[in-house]
């Protein structure tokens, strides 16, 4: 029998080639916060937490069973799948049955590819393991406490895998596709170090010298208005290469930025053996 579960979209879960609806907002919870931490027990209390939020009704306990039990059901009642114990639960999934494990093994392994010299073979790697979400991270269900920590980690690799992505498409000489995406990320990621830096690249390559220039100049003006710190040594390394048009900037692929003031890149690289060197 297969199995298939989702949480990067609406929280999914398909048996064999079959989709289940889930129309309770709680049940789906339960899924989902299940889901964050498979293959380990979670306590009755961290579950009512995650699906309530801070003051869960006296009856939580009592409705996490009833939601257990129709989650059985669903799962054709394969009973080592959940399993209840001590006040915890626990569900069982294997690799390749979750969307999160295949995209962060996807985005290893195009990292590798890429650090290996093969940015082609990379950005369709790469971009197959971004083809993993079908929407915004739980789109249908909303979640509480501890848990949103892991979600926050689960949406930074998956800006750190665009990343890279994006780094293996300047390597193959794809910088005017770039340039419209990377617009977009600087503005919703305008503190975002790397994305500037290949925002700049992408526009130098372009013939767009004086916008690469631009590029480096608001980031330089937003850093110091939020943070009051100035660009980190890579990006003006970078802008004096786009001032002295240096021939080394249209041959190479770009180095990641500095990342002084960007958030640390998230531990699942490292979770799956590989450690990101990257950070923002």
């Amino acid at each position: 029998m297969s199995m298939r579960f989702g949480l990067l979209g609406p929280v999914a879960l398909c048996h064999d080639q079959r989709q289940f609806v889930i129309t309770s907002t709680k049940q789906r919870a339960l899924l989902a916060a299940l889901l964050l931490e498979p293959n380990r027990f979670i306590s009755a209390e961290r579950l009512a937490e995650a699906i309530w939020g801070e003051g869960p009704p006296s009856s939580a306990e009592g409705l996490i069973r009833t939601y257990a039990w129709r989650l059985r059901r669903l799962l054709d009642d394969e009973r080592d799948r959940l399993v209840g114990r001590s006040g915890g639960y626990r569900l069982r999934v294997e690799p390749g049955e979750l969307d999160t494990d295949r995209f962060a093994r996807l985005a290893v392994r195009g990292q590798l590819l890429l650090r290996a010299g093969e940015p082609s073979a990379a950005s369709e790697v790469l971009s197959e393991a971004l083809a993993q979400w079908r929407g915004p991270l739980l789109a249908d269900t909303e979640l509480h406490g501890s848990v949103l920590a892991e979600l926050g980690r689960l949406e930074e690799l998956r800006l750190t895998t665009v990343e890279y992505r994006i780094d293996a498409e300047l390597a193959v000489g794809r910088h005017r596709l770039a340039v419209p995406e990377l617009l977009d990320l600087v503005a919703r990621h305008p503190l975002r170090e790397r994305l500037t830096a290949q925002l700049m690249v992408a526009l130098y390559r372009s013939g767009r010298r004086a916008e690469a220039l631009a590029a480096y100049a608001q980031a330089a003006r937003v850093l110091r208005a939020e943070l009051g710190l100035d660009p980190g040594a890579t990006l003006g390394r970078l802008q004096g290469q786009v001032l002295r048009d240096d021939p080394a900037l249209r041959l190479d692929e770009p180095p990641p930025a500095d990342d002084d003031h960007s958030p640390a890149a998230h531990s699942l690289f490292i979770t799956y053996g590989v450690d990101s060197g990257a950070r923002g």
